[in-house]
């Protein structure tokens, strides 16, 4: 029934390689802007073509494999989309200069040994981004095989690791997406900084990237676990999301070692260190592997050593990345100023939505109420975090509008700023 689904979406495997040369072509010159919008081409061919070719299916009395592989034939035609874009945005760019042209050197013969040094470069990052896939294929397996061992059917094994999947997962995925643009724009910036004077330069930047990170991480991860049963309420029918909230207040704690692990990936790639995040990564791997076989097989534990085992798996492959960052790529920064404010402005926060949430009634409330706890928690939070003084000028340039916050900021503020020194 699946093959149907495969072979739609085949094509897309062609088009995610060709625009990711591109877009790694782009980012190399710190040109961002083509990449976002040919994402953003991607989604919208993805929801569009395909919710509209599985109506279409669902109308024409088609079976439901037949359904599903119109639904997922968006995919592809996303992908298709942006990467159409980002070839016409190549040209457009080279015309006008942004991007030295391509076509004038095509006949070129490349410097012996440039191959060799793709594959170097390249071949680490691949392995480090498949481990964790190869780590989800595993659990697939063992997490269902473990359950049963302690007495759970096999329906009610497969619906657990389904609803964990659905709704755990993709909620502890999201705060780590908000990353991920920032690690990927900031990697030439940080690999020009070790190229120049030995890297002493890119201290300040690496500093900077962690302490946006851990500002934008520790919030979530605290708002996560504590309103992990509202929240997914307020998005998914409430048995799944009774079912589930359990599950992800334990996982949420992970959210910030998910988070620094991008980023201390993408400071020892910049560093020429990539097959050092390999090795993390397998070690991460290894964590989760033995935790899920060993924390599931005790009664007491049962299911939640599921979520256990992988923010095990997230900790301990952190901790070796910032061993490394630390030794190999001379990076120093304050665990201090980094972690000690944020944290306190993320307590702040989630205390006053949480007092707030049990005045409305707890679980009885609204979706409404919520959500008002919600922004609560983010006004509470950016007050605090600039009264703490958490962030500095460096920082803000990591933010979109960064600097016309600073500006706002320091306008009529000569005696006090709300920004730590340099």
């Amino acid at each position: 029934n699946a093959a149907f689904c495969i072979d739609a979406m085949s094509p897309t495997l062609f088009f995610i390689c060709v625009s990711s040369a591109l877009r790694g072509y782009f980012q190399g010159y710190r040109q961002m802007a083509p990449s976002a919008v040919s994402q953003v081409l991607e989604a919208l061919g993805k929801l569009a073509v395909g919710v509209t070719l599985a109506y279409w299916a669902q109308g024409k009395g088609y079976s439901l494999p037949l359904t599903a592989a119109f639904a997922v034939s968006g995919l592809a035609v996303g992908e298709a989309a942006g990467t159409a874009y980002l070839l016409l945005a190549r040209r457009r760019y080279e015309r006008d200069g942004r991007l030295p042209s391509l076509s004038a050197k095509a006949t070129e013969t490349a410097p012996r040994g440039t191959l060799r040094r793709l594959f170097d470069i390249a071949f680490p990052i691949t392995v480090s981004a498949s481990v964790m896939s190869l780590s989800g294929l595993i659990d697939l397996v063992l997490i269902q095989r473990r359950l049963q061992d302690i007495g759970y059917t096999v329906e009610e094994a497969t619906a657990f690791y389904g609803n964990y999947t659905t709704l755990a997962v993709p909620m502890f995925n999201l705060p780590p997406a908000l990353i991920y643009p920032i690690a990927t724009a900031v990697t030439p910036v940080l690999a020009a900084a070790f190229a120049q004077n030995g890297g002493k330069g890119a201290s300040r930047t690496v500093g900077a990237l962690f302490r946006v990170t851990v500002l934008i991480a520790l919030p979530c991860a605290f708002g996560l676990s504590v309103f992990a049963r509202p929240i997914l309420r307020l998005l998914f029918p409430t048995e799944m999301a009774e079912s589930a909230a359990p599950y992800l207040s334990v996982l949420a704690l992970g959210v910030v070692f998910l988070a620094l692990l991008t980023v201390s990936n993408t400071v020892l790639q910049a560093g020429g260190n990539a097959g050092k995040a390999t090795f993390s990564m397998l070690v991460g791997a290894s964590f989760k592997f033995a935790a899920n076989y060993l924390l599931i097989g005790i009664p007491s534990v049962g299911a939640f050593g599921v979520p256990i085992g992988t923010v095990l798996c997230y900790l301990s492959a952190t901790l070796c990345n910032l061993l490394f960052a630390f030794r190999s790529a001379s990076v120093s920064i304050s665990f201090g100023k980094i972690f000690l404010r944020p944290f306190a402005a993320s307590l702040l926060s989630v205390g006053a939505a949480s007092g707030l949430y049990l005045a409305l009634g707890g679980d009885a409330s609204g979706r409404f109420s919520v959500i008002f706890c919600i922004l609560l928690a983010a006004f509470v939070y950016f007050a605090s975090v600039f009264l703490f003084g958490c962030l500095t000028e460096e920082d803000l340039k990591f933010i979109p509008g960064g600097m016309k916050i600073y500006s706002f900021l320091h306008k009529g503020t000569e005696k006090r700023s709300f920004l730590q020194k340099k």
